[in-house]
């Protein structure tokens, strides 16, 4: 979609953007690459190829292969010791949760075992759920706004936010790493020839 910040890359245009050059791996629905502005140095992206504007837009299948995906980076890395997910849902490129980027895409930021996970932050407006921590994504809605934030066994979805500000999980989690949030701020990105571990680990190919 023109003026997407993922979708040139998505379609192998050369257009300077946020994902052209950086993808590690993926499927036909789905891609992993590196963020800008990591917050630890394991912090990726699962990326819908598909113009949508959140994974719970996307087909049954195509929620699973995200979740399958998701569980799946990271896989031995005894170092890491912890998967931190994050997302901001939207219904729609009008609606007033989620965002400033109008194309899905799924944080997965690997994280020490030692580090303290500060508690959920304000539900903007809605509530948090307790999600089952096997089939999680099937759970997420497809006419709502959303935030998803999961923490190893645990998954907690808040549906029908409203107001979210821009990267307000990524401050959150940024906040309690002590380290700067902001990826605009800090657009350095990960280095991809050193994750491409993540595709065997994953039982996908390199791109």
């Amino acid at each position: 979609m023109n003026g997407c910040p993922f979708c040139p890359g998505l379609s192998d245009d050369p257009l300077e953007n946020l994902i052209v050059g950086r993808v590690i791996t993926g499927t036909e629905a789905l891609l992993i690459t590196p963020t800008l502005g990591p917050l630890t140095d394991d912090h990726l992206l699962i990326v819908p190829r598909a113009h949508i504007p959140s994974l719970g837009c996307l087909s049954d299948e195509g929620r699973h292969g995200a979740e399958v995906m998701a569980s799946a980076v990271g896989a031995g890395r005894a170092e890491s010791g912890r998967r931190i997910m994050f997302e901001h849902g939207m219904a729609s490129e009008d609606s007033d949760g989620g965002c400033g980027i109008v194309h899905a895409h799924l944080h997965v930021v690997l994280v020490s075992p030692d580090v303290r996970v500060p508690p959920l932050p304000d539900a903007c407006g809605a509530q948090w759920h307790v999600l089952p921590a096997s089939g999680w994504a099937g759970c997420l809605p497809t006419g709502a706004d959303y935030l998803l934030v999961a923490d190893g066994d645990e998954a907690y979805l808040a549906t029908g936010v409203r107001d979210v500000p821009s990267q307000y999980l990524r401050r959150w989690l940024g906040d309690a790493l002590e380290v700067e949030w902001d990826w605009r701020a800090r657009r350095s990105s990960l280095d991809c020839h050193g994750l491409v571990e993540y595709a065997s680990n994953a039982g996908l190919s390199h791109r």
